[in-house]
């Protein structure tokens, strides 16, 4: 029976609700939700938009309602400090509360970083017949590479938060790329590692893509991927690190052109000169056009002047 080991390390703090939602617990099913969410990226951009069929692949791999995993997913804690409340000042670490502002209120435990080791372990489902299981288990484990080097675990896993590192590997699938970093640079490591997974999983990315994707999806004509460069070390520490990226992606976020007036073309009824461009950071979004909203009032009080 194939089994996969791999030891863990969180590189940032790791918020993972328990049965109260608040207080912090290691548990499989986050991690299978989030393998789901890395192997529908593979799917997807083989599969294109056809939302049957990638709910019908993807459930040969995590199972449905109607029927078993034939991947089981454990969870073994190594090293699990006690939980503990990340506190930001904001006055002092603003780019850290714009990322962890959803943490503070009301206030939640995490598992702290670089002090919080676990081992995940994937195998097979006893019973289970080898020619589902071994295919299944080798999607598995290309999700778990994608989640390891693109993604995060838990609460604000999209702000930097839950990321892992990986401290050793048992019964890494044959054909897969290697989870371990090389000397080459992250940037070679990715681009080498997504082609590598797609070939030998048999998930090349087609040609028949239509925009907009309804999920997202790890094809070249919808997706990038960008690696900050700078001096070594960029960051002292994970609070650093967050803090940097923190600021970069607020200023980002205010900035208003060409967004305030895509947006302000729909509004208007006039067809947009392109895709709001700060979208791909999350929505909502909140805009404000003072002469819209003088326009629109003195509309209304014409219509019903009682108010």
């Amino acid at each position: 029976m194939p089994q996969l080991q791999v030891t863990l390390e969180t590189v940032t703090p790791l918020f993972l609700g328990g049965a109260d939602g608040r207080s912090a617990e290691l548990r499989p099913s986050s991690f299978r939700g989030a393998l789901r969410f890395w192997l529908r990226a593979l799917l997807g951009a083989h599969i294109g938009n056809d939302l049957e069929e990638l709910r019908r692949q993807e459930n040969t791999v995590f199972g449905s309602t109607s029927g078993a995993s034939p991947v089981v997913v454990r969870t073994f804690p190594l090293a699990l400090p006690e939980p503990e409340a990340i506190r930001i000042d904001y006055r002092v670490n603003p780019g850290m509360m714009y990322l962890l502002w959803t943490t503070s209120r009301p206030v939640r435990t995490a598992f702290p970083a670089q002090q919080t080791r676990f081992r995940l372990v994937l195998s097979t489902r006893p019973g289970c017949h080898q020619q589902i299981a071994i295919p299944a288990f080798q999607r598995a484990a290309g999700a778990l590479w994608l989640l390891v080097y693109l993604g995060g675990i838990g609460t604000r896993s999209r702000r930097g938060l839950g990321s892992l590192r990986v401290v050793s590997v048992d019964g890494w699938p044959d054909g897969l790329p290697a989870v371990e970093p090389t000397n080459e640079g992250l940037s070679y490591d990715l681009e080498r590692g997504i082609a590598q997974l797609q070939e030998h999983l048999g998930l090349v990315p087609t040609s028949n893509v239509t925009r907009p994707v309804p999920f997202d999806i790890l094809h070249p004509d919808v997706c990038s991927i960008y690696v900050r460069t700078g001096p070594t070390p960029l960051w002292a520490n994970w609070k650093e690190a967050l803090e940097s990226i923190g600021h970069d992606l607020s200023s980002a976020r205010k900035r208003q052109p060409p967004d305030y007036d895509i947006v302000k073309d729909v509004l208007e009824h006039r067809t947009p000169t392109g895709p709001m461009e700060r979208a791909a950071f999350g929505l909502p979004m909140q805009f404000y056009y003072r002469s819209l909203h003088r326009n629109y009032t003195e509309k209304l009080l014409r219509q019903q002047p009682n108010l």
